[in-house]
């Protein structure tokens, strides 16, 4: 004879209703079909940074690559949205279950979802490739230049000693050589928006520039002193 299991506190003698068991079992089935499909995106994501580490520069490759990352990273972002009002309901659900007189939600509001339409919209507009001529140029006249910095900063953001990925998301919002970067030295929320990644990434993007600056201007101020003596 099987041991009897000791009651816990969270129990209760009144099982759940067929409205409530149905609830759940909705939100946890599309919450399997969502993170089915996120996987499929982040495979598609990882393609897409794979190919831009490759492609060329001001190819049809790259800005193919690039509208493709772009695409995943928005698909990615939208499935998590939806995953997490799922979970969310399933724990409101269980929290609240003699409440099935109720309705339950099954999808999210209609504001919800027209803010995250404006919210792609204008993520996408950051992600997407921008034409040959509106590439982000550089601004001589606004960087903060140190004694000995000079045409190292218009190399390439590979030379900066980061993840690829983050390296390719750089890239993606138009970030293709060091002195894009300048401008937002001390600006990691600024950053953050203007390339579409997390602050903790804009910040280890800023401490990558400031190693790469040190690195060149005590190279720069050795050969200088190596030439006077």
């Amino acid at each position: 004879m099987a041991a009897k299991q000791k009651r816990n506190k969270f129990e209760r003698s009144q099982p759940f209703g067929l409205v409530v068991c149905n609830a759940i079992r909705y939100h946890v089935g599309t919450g399997q079909e969502l993170e089915a499909k996120r996987a499929a995106a982040f495979e598609a994501r990882d393609a897409a940074k794979a190919e831009l580490e490759e492609a060329e520069d001001e190819t049809d490759e790259m800005t193919e690559a690039k509208t493709a990352y772009a695409d995943a990273v928005l698909e990615i972002d939208r499935l998590s949205d939806l995953i997490k009002f799922h979970r969310g309901e399933i724990v409101k659900i269980v929290k609240e279950p003699d409440q099935e007189m109720l309705e339950f939600p099954l999808e999210p509001p209609e504001d919800e979802k027209r803010a995250r339409v404006e919210q792609d919209k204008a993520r996408q507009g950051k992600l997407q490739p921008k034409p040959a001529d509106a590439a982000r140029p550089a601004a001589p006249g606004v960087l903060k230049l140190a004694d000995g910095e000079g045409s190292h900063l218009l190399a390439s953001i590979n030379e900066l000693d980061l993840p690829g990925p983050l390296i390719a998301k750089l890239r993606a919002a138009q970030f293709d050589a060091i002195d894009h970067l300048v401008e937002f030295d001390g600006k990691p929320d600024e950053l953050a928006v203007e390339a579409s990644i997390t602050s903790d990434q804009a910040k280890a993007v800023l401490e990558g520039l400031r190693k790469f600056r040190e690195k060149h201007r005590t190279a720069s101020k050795a050969a200088t002193k190596g030439a006077t003596a």
